[in-house]
């Protein structure tokens, strides 16, 4: 199971460097990997990766996002955490920093159109340039169709699809000025697969 969990890594490590002219120094490092175990060799590849880099994930309090938080800034990155709860950002923020990461928060409501915004020009003021936008911030309404209102649809749309948009929409900006930048966005299985509520 380790060295499928290994060999997928490396996959992925192929086709991200192969797009920045570096894929045979990365095959040898990635070699290198798969021989002696990744405890040992995955410092220096990911570092490498993120080193520096601006990286803006919402959600980024708990969860998924506060995993992506703890891995980027570890790797390297300058991590801004967006998230609707402050308290979380303080916490996984503190605890980083004592780690000697670079990390801040800017906590708000991604269903406001002017947080949205705000939270690229935040990042880009505080950090200089955005490299990376990791939209992972979601909320699911539970319940059958007719129970569900219509405050929770637009809720679910609000931050789920809009924001989104939004977000992309002020980052872009600023990648194109900059000549690039990377945006993730997640999404839940459920988009496949709907719960029974």
């Amino acid at each position: 199971r380790k060295k499928f969990l290994t060999a997928a890594k490396l996959i992925i490590l192929l086709r991200i460097w192969r797009q920045n002219g570096q894929l045979e120094r990365v095959s040898l490092e990635a070699i290198d990997l798969i021989q002696k175990g990744p405890q040992k060799s995955k410092e220096r590849i990911f570092k490498m990766r993120f080193k520096d880099k601006s990286i803006v994930i919402t959600g980024g309090a708990g969860g998924i996002g506060r995993a992506l938080a703890e891995t980027f800034s570890k790797d390297g990155g300058k991590v801004l955490v967006s998230d609707i709860s402050e308290t979380g950002c303080k916490e996984i923020c503190e605890k980083l920093i004592q780690k000697n990461c670079t990390i801040d928060y800017y906590s708000g409501n991604l269903a406001e159109k002017a947080y949205c915004e705000d939270l690229i020009a935040h990042t880009v003021q505080k950090y200089g340039s955005i490299d990376v936008l990791i939209n992972n911030a979601g909320v699911i309404p539970r319940g059958p169709i007719l129970q569900t209102t219509d405050e929770m649809w637009h809720s679910a749309l609000d931050v789920n699809l809009t924001a989104v948009f939004y977000v992309c929409r002020a980052a872009i900006l600023h990648m194109q000025k900059q000549g690039g930048g990377a945006i993730v966005n997640t999404s839940s299985m459920w988009g496949v697969y709907p719960g029974p509520d």
